[in-house]
C-alpha cells in the first residue's frame, strides 16, 4: 500500500509542520473520549511505560512496517466506526499491534477500550518482557492529530506516557499515520515515525 510517513467527529486545529506516514479513530476504558477518567486503573501507573531516552531526546519512533499495515488495516476495517488499541515494544520501538475492541456505545464518534482486553494486552507484553510503547486509534473524517479532548483526557487520565498514534481516514485511499507525546502540562509534541528499510515517501511537510 503506498505511503508516506505519518478521529473523531471533533473539529481539530493541525500542524502543517508534521512528520506523518501517508499511507496511498478512540481509548479508554481509558475510555471512549481518548484515555477516559478512571485514574484508579493500575494500568495507568504502570512504570516505565514510554522509552525515557527516546521520549527525552524526540527520537524517531519506530513502528515496523508489517505494524503499519496492521493498524491501518484495523483502522479500514472498522470504518465508519473508529478502531483503537495498543502497540507493544521495547525500548527500541514497537513490536506489535494488539487490536482493542470499541465498546464504546456511538463508535462512529467516539471509542472506549474493552478493560478486559486491555489488561490482556497488558499482561501479554510482560509475559514477554514488553510493554506497551504506544496507544492508536482512528480518526475517521478529522485529522491525524490529538483533539482538545484527546489531550485532556490523556492528562486527566494519567495517561501521558505512551506515544499517541493516529490514523486518519479522511482520504480513504491514502490514509495518514502520525505519532504525538502528550505532556501532563497538556503540550502536543510530534514525534516522526521512522520504519524498518527504506522510507515509502518523504516523511516531512513544509
Amino acid at each position: 500500500m503506498p505511503a508516506e510517513t505519518g478521529k473523531t467527529s471533533h473539529t481539530e486545529t493541525h500542524s502543517e509542520n508534521d512528520h506523518s506516514i501517508d499511507y496511498a479513530h478512540s481509548l479508554s476504558p481509558l475510555r471512549g473520549n481518548r484515555c477516559g477518567t478512571d485514574t484508579t486503573n493500575p494500568l495507568l501507573h504502570h512504570p516505565g511505560l514510554i522509552p525515557p531516552l527516546l521520549e527525552s531526546l524526540n527520537m524517531p519512533f519506530l513502528i515496523p512496517k508489517p505494524v503499519l499495515a496492521d493498524i491501518i488495516s484495523h483502522a479500514l476495517i472498522n470504518d465508519p466506526d473508529e478502531c483503537c488499541g495498543v502497540l507493544i515494544g521495547d525500548n527500541n520501538g514497537a513490536q506489535e499491534a494488539k487490536r482493542i475492541k470499541n465498546t464504546h456505545s456511538e463508535p462512529i464518534r467516539r471509542y472506549e477500550m474493552d478493560p478486559v482486553a486491555l489488561a490482556r494486552a497488558e499482561s501479554e507484553a510482560d509475559a514477554k518482557g514488553l510493554k506497551i510503547v504506544a496507544i492508536y486509534h482512528s480518526h475517521t473524517h478529522s485529522q491525524a492529530y490529538p483533539s482538545k479532548t484527546d489531550v485532556n483526557n490523556a492528562v486527566q487520565s494519567w495517561w501521558t506516557e505512551p506515544y499517541y498514534v493516529l490514523i486518519s481516514l479522511v482520504e480513504k485511499n491514502r490514509p495518514i499515520v502520525r505519532a504525538f507525546k502528550i505532556s501532563d502540562n497538556h503540550q502536543v509534541t510530534e514525534t516522526p515515525i521512522t520504519t524498518d528499510g527504506d522510507q515509502y515517501v518523504e516523511t516531512t511537510r513544509n
